[in-house]
């Protein structure tokens, strides 16, 4: 991260994403971490859990195919790779990491699949450091007028599958994003570590 921010800012805010590892395991009860299988399968992740979680506290579930599935906007792919992820979740689980950045867009159907199991997500935390690092106000219901996506480095439109998901078609719309589109809110402080 740091030879990135060396190289695009201060023209460029880079922000970082911090899987909600510790959070969950603030809660002192058993939890999953669903990721890719290349995530899964870091030193980064493993170095998290070894800051954050007790011994035996955390659970890696590798997920194939849901960032793909996901990346599509193909609701069947979504529900197989969740049902895969669901089958390898512990059963004492009580929490799930959504360690990957496209997951919160189908947190409806993990939630489904996983019954009063809480689901522990960064991207308020992500959205709200992007808006500080821009100068811009990150209170609740904030228009995000004048934000423009970036793609590679250029402006472009928010990607075609990006608009298949509620929140996607509030961005494109520039609209505000009605809060019940969202995963539910970690308190900020619990994932210091955010870029």
């Amino acid at each position: 991260m740091v030879p990135l921010r060396a190289e695009l800012e201060p023209r460029h805010p880079v922000v970082g994403t911090v899987p909600a590892v510790k959070p969950a395991a603030g809660s002192g009860e058993p939890f999953g971490i669903w990721a890719t299988e290349r995530t899964s399968a870091s030193a980064y992740q493993a170095d998290l859990v070894a800051l954050f979680a007790t011994p035996g506290q955390a659970t890696t579930v590798p997920c194939p195919g849901l960032a793909d599935a996901v990346e599509a906007a193909d609701p069947g792919a979504v529900a197989a790779a969740v049902g895969v992820g669901a089958s390898r979740t512990p059963a004492d689980a009580h929490g799930i990491v959504l360690g990957c950045t496209h997951y919160p867009l189908v947190s409806d159907t993990i939630a489904a699949a996983l019954p009063g199991v809480r689901l522990y997500d960064s991207s308020r935390a992500v959205a709200g450091q992007a808006l500080r690092r821009l100068g811009l106000d990150p209170a609740p219901g904030a228009d995000p007028a004048g934000i423009s996506v970036l793609l590679s480095g250029d402006e472009g439109d928010l990607p075609a599958t990006a608009r298949a998901y509620p929140v996607g078609l509030a961005l494109a719309a520039a609209g505000p994003v009605d809060p019940g589109l969202l995963p539910p809110p970690v308190r900020d402080d619990a994932l210091a570590g955010t870029a």
